[in-house]
């Protein structure tokens, strides 16, 4: 599983949310389960569409490296980072040109070699302060 579960969350996290969302329909099961969400959005595939869709809108250019990836029976490990520039809106917050650099952490479930659901963490504080939503904490 090794080989097919680096090659599943490169297809997921460098080509679906590079903006190719006709690999959502390859790589996902018909009614994946996304476990975290971004607020106001359909479940399954038009969920995770509209997401990567959101996401897009919000940073452009965004691109997404896999830093690691650990899988066993039905479950895919991945750790990685994104980087990208602020150019649209994104979740009410209007662009400031400003670049961001995040990491996160997904754990994919799969059923039949597909994706059938997913619970990431990722560094929405860091986020939101590098494009300067949120006031970066003051140092002591």
């Amino acid at each position: 599983m090794s080989a097919d579960a680096k090659a599943l969350a490169k297809r997921l996290y460098e080509d679906a949310f590079g903006g190719d969302l006709s690999v959502i329909d390859e790589i996902m099961t018909s009614d994946p389960v996304d476990h975290t969400p971004l607020p106001g959005l359909p479940p399954g595939r038009e969920g995770y569409r509209q997401t990567i869709s959101v996401i897009r809108a919000g940073f452009p250019d965004m691109k997404m490296n896999i830093e690691e990836v650990i899988a066993g029976d039905d479950r895919i490990v991945a750790r990685w980072t994104a980087r990208g520039t602020h150019k649209g809106d994104f979740l009410g917050v209007p662009a400031s040109g400003k670049s961001f650099e995040i990491g996160g952490i997904s754990i994919l479930t799969t059923a039949g070699g597909k994706i059938s659901g997913d619970w990431t963490q990722w560094d929405s504080l860091g986020l939101m302060t590098q494009i300067g939503a949120i006031p970066a904490a003051a140092t002591a």
